[in-house]
C-alpha cells in the first residue's frame, strides 16, 4: 500500500500530465484554424493586387465573385460561442487562474 506522500506525488503528477495533454490538444486544434485564417486573408490580398486588365473575362468574373464572397474575414468558432484563435488560450488561462485564486481563498479550515 502506498504511503501518503507518495500517493499525493502520484496524484499531482497525473493531474499535471493530464493538464499538459489537454493544453497540447488545444494547441493542435487552434493551430490549423489560425493558419487557415491567415492564408485566406493572404489570398484575398493577392487577388486584389492582380491587374485584371490582361486576364480573360471568364477568369476575371470568377475572381471578382471570389472577392465579393470573401469580403468577410474567415473565422473558426465553436458553435458560435467563441472563436478558435490564440486569444482563446489566454482567456482560458485567465479563467483557470481566477478559479484557482477563489479556491485558495475559500479553502476549508484544517480543523474539523
Amino acid at each position: 500500500m502506498l504511503n501518503q506522500p507518495v500517493f499525493i506525488f502520484v496524484f499531482v503528477c497525473s493531474g499535471l500530465l493530464s493538464f499538459f495533454i489537454l493544453v497540447v490538444q488545444l494547441l493542435v486544434l487552434i493551430s490549423p484554424c489560425v493558419e487557415t485564417t491567415d492564408e485566406a486573408n493572404k489570398t484575398l490580398k493577392i487577388i486584389c493586387m492582380i491587374n485584371m486588365e490582361n486576364i480573360p473575362l471568364a477568369i476575371r468574373e470568377r475572381l471578382e465573385a471570389f472577392t465579393l464572397i470573401n469580403r468577410r474575414s474567415v473565422e473558426f468558432c465553436a458553435c458560435g460561442l467563441f472563436e478558435l484563435n490564440p486569444t482563446l488560450i489566454t482567456s482560458l488561462a485567465g479563467t483557470v487562474a481566477t478559479y484557482l485564486v477563489i479556491l485558495i481563498q475559500i479553502k476549508p479550515d484544517e480543523e474539523y
